[in-house]
């Protein structure tokens, strides 16, 4: 069991995709399943969010509440060692990314480190501006902008799952900056290109993203306790049309820089 267990099934279900849909579970995280949407699939975005932060507490529960020995969950730190064997290039990306910014970024972050039985999530980046902490799923060309949502979704209610739960689940001592963030916001991160394979769809996409952001802040906004930690935004981001990302130029100075710049100039990509 990990604490995502059911949780592809719940958005299936809210996507109202069947087993007739081609695919295995998860069904919606294909590109034949986004292209065939239409705003009959359009989930309700409350029901959602609320639904899969439930379906994380009764894993939970149902594994016996345990506690994780880990204290590397959340951390705020930056990964930039180049020389190992994954050389995606979204991996290269995230890497650079972190290389030529400040303190206030860090990258391939523990999400639920020794928590459960299946654990070992990783966010790719994660941004302190001012009094908002952006938690952003990188991506350059694989997978599709649905499946990249619904996993930082995923992981943005995992923060405020661990958040809410740190006394419980974490060792004593763990003050990871991430788990005082006080107000999220949830990105997906990508090249033009990586949003204009799916154009077909690019009507529905904006639809759901105004779900999904509607959900998250609807779903935050009942939470009684003024210390929790509130959602208060979901958008696809895209870097400038004119970037281009080599991830054989890792290394080069000019293209770090151009990374930098992209990075800046990051937009939403849908509104």
């Amino acid at each position: 069991m990990s604490l995502f267990d059911g949780c592809s099934e719940i958005v299936d279900r809210h996507l109202g995709i069947t087993d007739e849909w081609v695919g295995q579970s998860p069904r919606y995280a294909s590109a034949t399943s986004l292209l065939r949407m239409t705003e009959e699939n359009l989930p309700n975005g409350h029901d959602l969010v609320s639904e899969l932060f439930g379906q994380m507490m009764r894993n939970w529960g149902i594994a016996g509440c345990p506690a994780t020995t880990s204290k590397e969950n959340w951390r705020f730190t930056k990964h930039v060692i180049f020389d190992d064997k994954n050389r995606s290039p979204e991996v290269l990306l995230e890497r650079t990314i972190a290389k030529v910014t400040g303190d206030q970024w860090a990258n391939q972050i523990p999400v639920d480190s020794g928590l459960l039985d299946k654990s070992g999530k990783t966010l790719d980046l994660a941004c302190h501006n001012g009094d908002f902490v952006d938690l952003i799923e990188l991506k350059v060309a694989a997978n599709t902008p649905l499946s990249a949502a619904i996993q930082v979704l995923n992981y943005g209610l995992a923060n405020v799952f661990f958040q809410i739960n740190h006394h419980r689940v974490l060792p004593s001592g763990s003050e990871n900056q991430l788990l005082n963030a006080k107000q999220l916001r949830l990105h997906v991160l990508a090249p033009t290109e990586f949003y204009q394979r799916f154009e077909k769809v690019s009507a529905w996409l904006r639809e759901f993203e105004a779900s999904i952001r509607r959900g998250v802040v609807l779903y935050s906004a009942q939470f009684l306790n003024s210390e929790y930690p509130r959602v208060s935004q979901f958008c696809f981001q895209a870097f400038p049309a004119g970037f281009h990302w080599d991830p054989s130029r890792h290394n080069d100075g000019y293209h770090q820089q151009a990374v930098k710049d992209a990075l800046e100039q990051r937009f939403c990509y849908f509104s």
